[in-house]
C-alpha cells in the first residue's frame, strides 16, 4: 500500500524567500579587474559602475570570483558598443528585436 504524503513535506531545493537587494546600491570599492588586458579608463568606469549597483550584492553573496570576467567582458562590451562607429550597428540590431 503506498504511503500518505507527508503533512507540507521538505523540498531540498526550497528557497529561503526572496532575495532584497538594497536601493542605494552595493558599497565599498569595487573588485580588482580580472581581465588579462588592461581595463581603459571608460572600462573602469564602467567595471565601477556594475559594482555600485544592487545586484552586485547578490553578485558578491554568490562568490564573485565566478562571475567577475562575464561582468568585466560586459562592461566593455558597453563601452565599446557605444562607440559611434558602432552605434548604428547596435540600433540596426535592436530594430531586429522589436
Amino acid at each position: 500500500m503506498p504511503q500518505p504524503p507527508k503533512f507540507q513535506p521538505r523540498r531540498r531545493n526550497a528557497r529561503n524567500g526572496p532575495l532584497v537587494l538594497p536601493g542605494g546600491g552595493r558599497q565599498g570599492a569595487a573588485p580588482k579587474w580580472p581581465l588579462p588586458r588592461k581595463a581603459s579608463k571608460d572600462e573602469d568606469v564602467a567595471w565601477k559602475q556594475l559594482w555600485a549597483t544592487p545586484q552586485a550584492v547578490a553578485w558578491e553573496n554568490l562568490g564573485w570570483f565566478a562571475l567577475s570576467r562575464a561582468i568585466a567582458r560586459d562592461g566593455r562590451s558597453r563601452v565599446a558598443l557605444a562607440q559611434p562607429a558602432l552605434l548604428g550597428q547596435v540600433t540596426a540590431l535592436e530594430d531586429r528585436l522589436v
